[in-house]
């Protein structure tokens, strides 16, 4: 009985942790596209002579 109550308390202290230091479900993501180099510098040649 010992070992289930102590399971049980290190789950509900696991799961307040994630609420207090997890990510807000309310805030925005924003994707950020990095078009890279320009002008002479062409930058990596990737696969294929990808620029």
């Amino acid at each position: 009985m010992k070992k289930v109550l102590k399971n049980v308390s290190f789950a509900i202290l696991l799961f307040k942790m994630c609420i207090i230091f997890g990510q807000e479900m309310s805030t925005q993501k924003r994707i950020v596209i990095d078009v890279g180099h320009g002008g002479n510098d062409s930058g990596a040649i990737g696969v294929n002579e990808i620029q």
